[in-house]
């Protein structure tokens, strides 16, 4: 080997054979050496040597060439002689080691035969290796190759450590080294810079109708779609799933920080093509700033992934800056997610009873069950401050069952005591009929408390609907059609457990009808037996004589033979408007407020 190399050398000038060198190191995937040393002749050598074994060699004579030419060629392996005029060369190698631009080089340190406390030294200065001065430059050649291939199998290593293997971005690991450098950096030169969450909206239910290889595919498309904002100095790191963040540096100020976020939503206006699908994908993105929202890497992740649940909690497809309100919010949702959990297990809540009033006798004929948290400190909380926290972590299923058990076993008892004509309104969640089994809760409660089903009246919301329609769909709006047919399951499900229920004897009422959700094609697809006309449309009544919108509900009610009850009467005027346009059923506050059942038994007479 070493004599064809010097006899292509004797045949070629300097030039032609530093070329032909060149060229060799290039394609073997440009290995590149530094070696740093003051003596001439030992750099001469180690460049003949190096050059045969395939290396590109660069020199440096001393500390500060040293430095210069690691920042212009990073190379992979640097040989490093320990004593040099101008500096020790450990000092050189810890520069090195903390350099902001550190290429992962593999150091091996050139010391004396008997320099041992030199070697102990340079492994804590960060030496991979040494080697022993006389050099053998025999094996020098072998041992460079040895080391650099070992590094290779290395960083291949490393690579799989650092980055996500689906998606080729940084993860979580290299996330939290490359975020690291940047809280250093930006404290030491006062900069700013932005670190955004973000999340895409719906992704499951791509994953959950196309499937987990559509899912894949998709998550590639979208990291390119994604480094297509950033610049090189930015890091977009996927944290697993759909979740990806991206450091922002020397950030100006937040209106700059949106414009990159336009842009951002902006790549993603346009369908990404997997296979033969188009799927539309909108993401929610939350917005951390050091050092105002942070000034360490766990904190500005943390406050960014609030700010993000912040905008998907206002809608999806949105961007939120964090800020400490968000904080103090989310701190008083896990307080009461937490107590919530505890209620359920200490039996806090209770059931309200608000009377249902039929228009043309004034009697009470039935009541809506409100459930209210008799909390031990804070007293009675309104359902609005916990249901949806409840139906988001799933104590819904256990506390919308004691609301039924609850309420059907009142119903029967006051049944017996004469009041034969009662009828009870629960309302079950859409959560409800995803995770749990509603048909056979309600088939076993009337079992259990001997309530008859005609006296039970189920109501659902329009949003209840709407919910469980598009939790079962894919994010694809281009064709209303194809929604609506990957849709059919959960559809069918619900109409099926609505029927069945009918057939059992219960009714099936339609709350807050009117609300931004209405569809004629409600009404003739599932089993609807009562319209609850919704409180905002009654509240317009004490602002006109007139309201066609309910006088219009009233009067399709009435051709399609369904009951029709009015929510939220306030006023006289409002009372006499509904009578005298037929609406069957009165329910507000003019006609009784929602009360305990000790209460609510007064109401309906001797």
């Amino acid at each position: 080997m070493q004599s064809s190399y010097a006899a292509l050398k004797k045949n070629l000038t300097n030039e032609k054979w530093r070329e032909c060198m060149i060229n060799k190191a290039f394609n073997d995937h440009h290995k590149r050496v530094l070696v740093v040393d003051d003596d001439v002749m030992l750099r001469l050598l180690a460049r003949e040597t190096l050059e045969q074994a395939g290396f590109l060699v660069d020199e440096a004579a001393n500390g500060k060439q040293a430095i210069i030419e690691f920042e212009r060629s990073k190379p992979e392996l640097i040989f490093l002689d320990v004593m040099m005029p101008d500096c020790n060369g450990l000092d050189i190698c810890t520069q090195i080691r903390e350099h902001p631009e550190y290429n992962n080089a593999a150091i091996i340190i050139m010391t004396g035969l008997h320099d041992f406390d030199s070697i102990h030294r340079a492994y804590k200065a960060g030496a991979t290796d040494f080697i022993i001065k006389p050099i053998n430059w025999t094996v020098f050649g072998y041992r460079a190759n040895f080391i650099a291939t070992a590094k290779q199998a290395s960083d291949q290593v490393r690579y799989l450590a650092m980055f996500d293997s689906l998606t080729n971005l940084p993860n979580r690991v290299l996330l939290l080294d490359r975020l690291g450098q940047a809280v250093h950096y930006a404290a030491r030169y006062n900069k700013m810079f932005a670190v955004l969450f973000i999340d895409l909206d719906f992704f499951k239910q791509v994953n959950d109708t196309l499937g987990h290889d559509i899912g894949d595919l998709l998550l590639k498309q979208v990291a390119q779609r994604m480094l297509l904002t950033t610049r090189s100095s930015d890091t977009l790191a996927r944290l697993g799933g759909d979740e990806f963040i991206l450091v922002i540096q020397d950030v100006a100020s937040p209106e700059a920080i949106q414009i990159v976020v336009q842009l951002f939503m902006e790549h993603f206006s346009k369908p990404f093509k997997v296979d033969s699908h188009d799927i539309y994908l909108t993401a929610s993105i939350g917005i951390a700033i050091y050092p105002s929202d942070g000034t360490t890497s766990s904190d500005l992740i943390k406050n960014a992934d609030i700010a993000m649940n912040h905008s998907k909690k206002i809608g999806k497809n949105d961007y939120r800056f964090f800020s400490f309100d968000m904080q103090n919010e989310l701190l008083q949702r896990i307080t009461i997610e937490k107590e919530l959990r505890k209620a359920i297990d200490s039996n806090e809540f209770v059931l309200h009873y608000q009377p249902r009033i039929e228009s043309v006798s004034g009697q009470v004929v039935g009541m809506e069950a409100l459930v209210r948290w008799a909390h031990p400190e804070r007293g009675l909380i309104l359902p609005e401050e916990f249901i949806s926290i409840s139906e988001e972590i799933g104590l819904i299923v256990p506390l919308g069952e004691w609301v039924l058990r609850e309420a059907c076993s009142q119903t029967k008892e006051w049944i017996q005591t004469g009041c034969a004509s009662l009828k009870v309104s629960v309302n079950v969640s859409p959560v409800q009929f995803l995770r749990g089994d509603v048909l056979g809760m309600v088939k076993r409660i009337l079992e259990e408390t001997g309530l008859p089903p005609a006296h039970l009246e189920i109501e659902i919301t329009e949003s209840t609907l709407m919910q469980l329609r598009t939790m079962s769909i894919a994010t694809k709006p281009d064709s209303l059609c194809n929604m609506l047919d990957r849709a059919n399951g959960t559809q069918s499900d619900l109409i099926t457990i609505l029927q069945s229920l009918r057939a059992m004897g219960v009714s099936i009422a339609l709350d807050d009808f009117g609300t931004g959700y209405s569809s004629l094609s409600y009404l003739n697809i599932f089993p609807i037996d009562v319209l609850k006309i919704d409180r905002s449309f009654i509240n317009v009544i004490d602002e006109s004589t007139d309201s066609p919108i309910i006088t219009a509900i009233i009067a399709m009610a009435d051709k399609l033979m369904l009951h029709v009850v009015a929510e939220g009467v306030e006023t006289t005027s409002q009372k006499d408007y509904l009578i005298s346009n037929g609406c069957d059923e009165l329910q507000g506050y003019l006609l009784g407020r929602p009360v305990i059942w000790s209460e609510f038994i007064k109401t309906l007479g001797p």
